[in-house]
């Protein structure tokens, strides 16, 4: 999963995530992060954080409840 708040940046993800041939694949919300987050339920092996620097610990706080055993988080270094 994806999620990006600007529409123009999500639509060139999507375009490609398409060109990689990976488009039925990547789940990608176009949405504010933390509210998209709210809704999850699932739990994952692996979390990129690329996020604002400001709010990578408020990610890695949110997402950590959402990382299965063994998984790994890691966040972009600006």
């Amino acid at each position: 999963m994806t999620i990006e708040i600007d529409p123009e940046k999500a639509r060139e993800a999507e375009k490609n995530f398409h060109h990689a041939g990976l488009n039925h694949i990547v789940d990608s919300r176009i949405n504010d992060a933390f509210e998209e987050l709210s809704k999850l339920q699932d739990d994952y092996d692996f979390i990129f954080i690329d996020g604002m620097k400001k709010d990578h610990t408020k990610f890695f706080h949110f997402l950590k409840y959402r990382l299965k055993r063994g998984g790994m988080i890691m966040q972009k270094k600006w």
